[in-house]
């Protein structure tokens, strides 16, 4: 059975992501103790997170809403449709081999089916008439 490593994982960031965090972190971490706080300096509250800039956010874009936890999932099915590697999806997600399969298997079997990718013709019978 696979695990998944205690080790932090190595995620892939981009430059600009990489810029904005240290920024973060000298503005607020050092005073605080964490990267990302509220105004006030506390560690953000999830309902606060959500009625404030999540909702928003989303009705900004147009979107139906869903929870922050689900960017999880979207992430997930947005690596497998561009045929990223499972186990760089996994260490990305920080799980396991075995858990991304157990969740995402039918995204990785329609990835590879043709017959997903395009319904099939309907042939009519013409001995029926």
């Amino acid at each position: 059975m696979l695990q998944a490593s205690h080790a932090p994982p190595v995620l892939l960031i981009t430059p600009g992501m990489m810029t904005a965090l240290k920024r973060q972190k000298a503005l607020s971490y050092l005073a605080q103790g964490y990267v990302f706080v509220s105004e006030t300096g506390h560690p953000i509250d999830l309902n606060n997170f959500r009625s404030r800039v999540w909702e928003p956010a989303l009705k900004k874009a147009e979107l139906k809403y869903r929870y922050p936890y689900q960017a999880r999932h979207s992430f997930a099915t947005k690596s497998i449709r561009e045929g990223r590697d499972p186990l760089w999806i996994a260490n990305q997600m920080g799980t396991s081999l075995e858990m991304l399969f157990k969740h995402y298997a039918v995204y990785f079997r329609r990835k590879g089916s043709q017959q997903s990718e395009h319904k099939p013709a309907r042939i009519r019978n013409r001995s029926s008439r």
